[in-house]
């Protein structure tokens, strides 16, 4: 009976070693998974940075073109009304 007994448990730590060794395994896949997903993750944030940045510049450049657009707008109005006036001045002494 003790013989018996002893056998059951040098099996059962022999299956236990096992499931183990298996765990081991599993801990190791899992972590390199997870650290090629965190690679992957550094790898989007940095390219979201750079969109995001580049976004910036864009939106800047826009409301600087913008601004100037408007300030060559108001010139052009300014220089129309102008020759508009001289226009009816002239026709006015005729």
């Amino acid at each position: 009976m003790e013989k018996q007994m002893l056998e059951m448990l040098k099996q059962m730590q022999s299956q236990m070693q096992i499931m183990d060794d298996r765990m081991v395994k599993m801990d190791d896949r899992m972590e390199k998974g997870f650290s090629e997903v965190n690679a992957r993750l550094d790898h989007i944030d940095v390219k979201l940075d750079g969109i995001g940045g580049q976004f910036e510049e864009t939106t800047k450049q826009i409301i600087a073109l913008d601004d100037a657009g408007k300030t060559e707008m108001k010139f052009l109005a300014h220089k129309v009304n102008r020759l508009e006036k001289e226009v009816f001045l002239i026709n006015n002494k005729q």
